[in-house]
This record gives C-alpha cells, sequence and structure tokens, in this order.
C-alpha cells in the first residue's frame, strides 16, 4: 500500500478498545469521514497515526493511505493545494487545484488522514465536495471542534485510562503504562512500584491526557 505516513519516533500504549472502534467505524460502508474530536494534548494526532499504519499493514485502502498535517496552514484557501502536495502531486497552473485532486482520486480506495483542521473550519465545505466526487474516498480528521458536515461521524477522544487510588491493578492502567515508558525514556532506572503513589497522583491531576 502507497503510505505518506510518518515514521513513529515512541511506542504506542493503550488506546486498544479505541483502536478496534474507530476501525470498526471506517469500514461501515455509509462512513466516509470520521472526525476524531478531543481537546489539545489527548493524543488524537498519535491515535490516527496508529490507525492508519494499523490500516496500511492491513492492506485495507488498497489504493494508498495518505497522511497530512494542516498545522501550519492559516488560510482556507490552501487546504486543497496542500493535499495535492502530500499525495505527491504538482499544482497544474491549468487546472483547479480540487478538480485536480479528485480527478486522481477519482475511484480510488484511499484514506486520507488530515490533521489539525481546528483552524481551517471554514474550509470544510471543500472536503464535502471532495468525497462528493470520490465514492472510495475516507477521511480521517482530527480536530478540537466539529466540521458540521453532513457526512461527519464523531468520535470524542478522552484522556487514558488512570487509577484513582493506589489499587491492586493500579500499576496496568494504560496512563500509569505510559508514564512508566516515557520516564525510562530519560531514566533508564525509573522504579515504578517505588514512585507509583506520586506517578498516580500526577496521572489523575492530568486526567489522563498523555
Amino acid at each position: 500500500t502507497t503510505t505518506t505516513l510518518p515514521v513513529r519516533g515512541t511506542s504506542f500504549v493503550g488506546r486498544d478498545e479505541e483502536l478496534t472502534e474507530l476501525a470498526t467505524l471506517l469500514g461501515k460502508l455509509n462512513v466516509s469521514l470520521l472526525t476524531l474530536l478531543g481537546p489539545a494534548g489527548v493524543g488524537k494526532t498519535r491515535l490516527a497515526l496508529q490507525l492508519a499504519h494499523e490500516q496500511s499493514k492491513l492492506g485495507a485502502f488498497k489504493d494508498g493511505v495518505y497522511f497530512a498535517p494542516l498545522d501550519a496552514l492559516n488560510d482556507t484557501h490552501l487546504i486543497i493545494p496542500s493535499l495535492l502536495n502530500h499525495l505527491g502531486l504538482v499544482q497544474q497552473g491549468n487546472t483547479e487545484p480540487l478538480e485536480q485532486l479528485t480527478n486522481f482520486i477519482a475511484e480510488k480506495t484511499i484514506l486520507l488522514v488530515l490533521d489539525n483542521f481546528e483552524h481551517l473550519i471554514e474550509g470544510s465545505s471543500l472536503l464535502s465536495q471532495l468525497l462528493g466526487k470520490c465514492p472510495n474516498l475516507k477521511l480521517l480528521v482530527t480536530s478540537r471542534e466539529r466540521l458540521k458536515l453532513e457526512e461527519e461521524h464523531i468520535f470524542t477522544l478522552e484522556g487514558l485510562a488512570y487509577p484513582t487510588s493506589l489499587s491492586e491493578n493500579a500499576n496496568l492502567s494504560e496512563a500509569v503504562q505510559l508514564f512508566r515508558e516515557r520516564a525510562q525514556q530519560v531514566k533508564p532506572h525509573f522504579d515504578l512500584a517505588k514512585e507509583l503513589p506520586d506517578v498516580i497522583r500526577i496521572c489523575k491531576l492530568i486526567e489522563g491526557l498523555p
């Protein structure tokens, strides 16, 4: 499968349930636009990338899985040219960018991940136009706000599961496991058992936000 997914620099911890639910949603015929909704820092981008890598590995989208980070864009008019670029296309001066994009995708079975769309909501109708002309295209969008499109299906992401007390299985929760892995990146001999009460307190204070 063709892919433009960035290489992951860290291990992926938890979110098994969310990955399964999202994969099921993407597999439904009536779902063409799936918005991964949540606040900053909740892990939308990381989860979307993990899902995209898994879909690519499975070969679920035979014509490719593509990733387009949009956080640097400051104008809705740049959305389509940016997508052309991330699909490896050179913009043609004699063709409207949207027309060129729809001509390229056409009947192809593609997953396109659009990361950080919240500041471009005014241009969301472009996505409807794109989906209207590309029947086998699926869009996975990460955003802090809803796109408010007819085609949109919402998946709300919250913090990782975390313990509220020093229980028997507190060290197995997703938030604590992520804390342990990241702590050991900078302090290889980090002792979770010794630090567990403080780790739980931190996870609780930030409500499991990665």
